[in-house]
């Protein structure tokens, strides 16, 4: 599985996700910092990327375009910082490898997570 890592979550996720076995980008390293999510979610497509993001935007994507783009959305409480996250997401990932390469939005919050396949109904 590849990862590629939204902006809003900042460099320190895609070391510790490439230490966890990974292939992980950071966006900002094959694109631009402001570059709007529909393009993100388009060249993740086509290069055959997981998005991990904090961004709602990209489940939006996927619901109104029925795009074939697997989505985590990590929604922390308290603070998405690797040092306080990568316990759960890392786990998470792990979990719901099989999914996410087939198509999956996954939702990682600090008390759960949910799997929805694509396409969405």
């Amino acid at each position: 599985m590849k990862l590629l890592v939204d902006m809003n979550l900042g460099t320190g996720w895609a070391p510790i996700l490439r230490d966890a076995g990974w292939e992980t980008l950071f966006w900002r390293d094959v694109g631009a910092a402001a570059a709007p999510d529909d393009l993100i979610a388009t060249w993740a497509i086509d290069h055959g990327y997981v998005v991990i993001t904090q961004d709602l935007g990209f489940v939006t994507i996927v619901r109104e375009a029925q795009r074939n783009l697997s989505v985590v959305l990590v929604r922390a409480r308290k603070s998405a910082l690797p040092v306080h996250f990568a316990n759960i997401l890392v786990p998470s990932l792990r979990r719901y490898a099989t999914q996410l390469e087939i198509g999956a939005i996954l939702v990682v919050d600090e008390r759960r997570q949910r799997i929805r396949m694509l396409p969405l109904e």
